[in-house]
């Protein structure tokens, strides 16, 4: 990072050098020098200068996953412990960045959907039959 873009060129191309010298080349679309205002993409986060996010596509991500898994919950098929299991997952990756609000949204959220939805006995109980 600096704030002068020639000195970003001149880095750019040493770098290129060295590389050269252990028979790599940098990646033509994926190397660009670009303002740090945009943010950088970096382990499904979003690196801005003083803070980093977790991207939009992380967080549809999970919400469809413990969407799934309240139906599931629903179902029968699994217990409240799995969701719960999941979300802390997701929440300690999440803790790597400025994520505490979308943290207590999504707790919040799953909290009162496990209240809302009852899991069904019956429909917990697979049963088989021998076909003769």
């Amino acid at each position: 990072m600096h704030k002068n873009k020639t000195v970003l060129q001149d880095y750019e191309a040493e770098i290129c050098n060295f590389l050269k010298t252990i028979k790599l080349t940098l990646h033509p679309n994926k190397c660009k020098i670009i303002p740090l205002s945009q943010g950088i993409t970096f382990l499904g986060f979003k690196v801005f200068y003083h803070y980093k996010a977790v991207r939009k596509r992380n967080l549809r991500r999970i919400k469809a996953r413990i969407s799934e898994l309240l139906d599931d919950y629903e179902y029968g098929s699994i217990d409240a412990y799995d969701v719960l299991r999941t979300l802390r997952g997701w929440n300690g990756y999440a803790s790597f960045g400025n994520s505490h609000s979308i943290k207590i949204m999504l707790e919040r959220m799953v909290e009162a959907e496990l209240k809302r939805r009852k899991p069904s006995k019956a429909k917990n109980r697979v049963s088989y039959q021998l076909l003769s």
